[in-house]
């Protein structure tokens, strides 16, 4: 019997070679973000904090031409989301936008590998009000240095 070694490059998977790049146009990349976006708004709403009902009401979820938008128009939405010393009851926590994102993520890479994970960059806007953009055009960061 005859074994062969294989040496993979956990660098060159985590930041880069897409694969999935090479076969999806950008109506596809377009259709995996908003796949992306309907496993994170569960996640969203169980993370966001609540005390009184209005920061998780203040969502807004917007398909656009390149992707999707979340955003919260609370104008406490920032500070909520940023500030990490402050107690949330779980599962809420700080950052649960991002939180949510990179837990779809990881969910996606479990259920169809690293390699079938298209690139699209992601922009996290604080001011003047919370917004998470995940796109197809060149702007914020890829998903990989996001996460």
């Amino acid at each position: 019997m005859i074994y062969m070694q294989v040496h993979v490059n956990i660098k060159d998977l985590i930041n880069g070679a897409v694969i999935a790049d090479l076969t999806m146009n950008e109506k596809d990349k377009k259709n995996f973000i908003l796949a992306v976006s309907e496993r994170m708004e569960d996640l969203v709403f169980r993370y966001c904090p609540r005390d009184k009902g209005n920061l998780k009401k203040s969502l807004t979820v917007k398909e656009t031409n390149t992707g999707i938008t979340f955003t919260y128009s609370a104008p406490y939405a920032p500070y909520v989301h940023e500030i990490l010393y402050r107690h949330h009851a779980k599962p809420t926590r700080a950052k649960w936008l991002t939180e949510a994102l990179k837990q779809a993520l990881k969910e996606l890479i479990l259920e169809f590998g690293n390699e079938n994970i298209p690139s699209f960059n992601v922009v996290l806007s604080t001011n003047p009000i919370l917004e998470l953009q995940l796109t197809t055009e060149k702007i914020g960061l890829d998903w990989r240095e996001f996460v």
